[in-house]
């Protein structure tokens, strides 16, 4: 007489592995988003994240081409703030004044709207930073017979010795131009009242067009 075969035992399913599963998790909030990006960033200070774009355009030449495509689409590259003018001298004569840089998108002195006297300061706007860039390699120019002093407008106000020429002393109101980068120009109280003059100019650059583009 054949034996009778004893059944197999069920063998129940090995069940998933954990440590699959949490290497599963882990990957899974490991994909950046923007928001995750931006919670990363936000503790930087403003140095840091200097720093860390630095080394990445080095290393990265498409970051590099990110960022000087908006600095020269930012106005706050461009434009200059000038100081120290006689008040002889007009928007025409500061742009003449700053044309041998670059092609000059906008160019205004500001006046002093009871008198309509110049203020002695203007703002000038090149087409491109690379234009605005040149114009400040020399600080200090000759205009009107006056020397005057330029600076970036988005940059910090000049301190009292820094530079030369008049124009708004540091604790003066006014002294500080970082505002006027964007919108429509407003009258700097540089003078400390009106009619008295600030001696300050800016001067903008456009894009393209410029000396040596």
């Amino acid at each position: 007489m054949a034996k009778k075969r004893k059944p197999l035992p069920e063998v129940d399913p090995e069940p998933p592995s954990e440590v699959e599963d949490e290497e599963t998790s882990e990957d899974e909030e490991e994909l950046p988003t923007m928001d995750s990006i931006r919670s990363l960033l936000e503790p930087f200070d403003k140095n840091q994240l200097i720093e860390i774009l630095k080394t990445a355009a080095l290393k990265d030449p498409s970051l590099l081409s990110r960022i000087t495509d908006s600095a020269e689409s930012e106005p706050g590259h461009r434009k200059i703030f000038v100081h120290g003018l006689g008040r002889e001298v007009t928007s025409e004569s500061l742009a003449e004044a700053f044309a041998t840089y670059g092609e000059i998108e906008n160019c205004n002195i500001v006046s002093d709207k009871a008198t309509g006297r110049s203020k002695g300061y203007g703002f000038v706007t090149f087409a491109t930073r690379r234009g605005a860039m040149k114009a400040l390699k020399e600080p200090q120019k000759r205009i009107g017979g006056r020397t005057a002093m330029c600076q970036l407008a988005s940059a910090r106000p000049l301190r009292a010795g820094e530079g030369g020429g008049g124009g708004a002393p540091a604790g003066r109101p006014g002294a500080d131009v970082r505002g006027r980068v964007d919108g429509p120009e407003r009258e700097p109280n540089c003078g400390g009242g009106s009619g008295n003059r600030g001696g300050a100019a800016f001067v903008l650059c456009g894009v393209g067009g410029g000396v040596g583009d």
